[in-house]
């Protein structure tokens, strides 16, 4: 992001990389699930894994994420810059 920013602008103000350890009460801790949730159909049309298969990994990876042992990171990165006056 940071090489794609500098090609665009002149001055590259700071780049920033945080990371985020959502707890168990917050729904940002099954974002990974849900997307892979939303790309059901898909999977199962291209014959990656059957519908009774995402059935079972979806029931393990929520009832994994539920215990609040296992710790979730999530990556955050932000990038600003601005373009000289003209």
């Amino acid at each position: 992001m940071h090489k794609q920013l500098r090609r665009r602008v002149t001055v590259v103000a700071a780049t920033v990389a945080a990371l985020v350890v959502p707890a168990t009460s917050v729904a940002r801790r099954t974002t990974r699930a849900d997307l892979v949730g939303s790309m059901r159909p898909k999977i199962a049309e291209r014959g990656i894994a059957s519908e009774a298969e995402l059935d079972e990994v979806d029931l393990a990876v929520r009832a994994h994420l539920s215990d609040p042992n296992p710790l979730v990171m999530q990556m955050l990165f932000v990038v600003w810059g601005r373009k000289p006056a003209a």
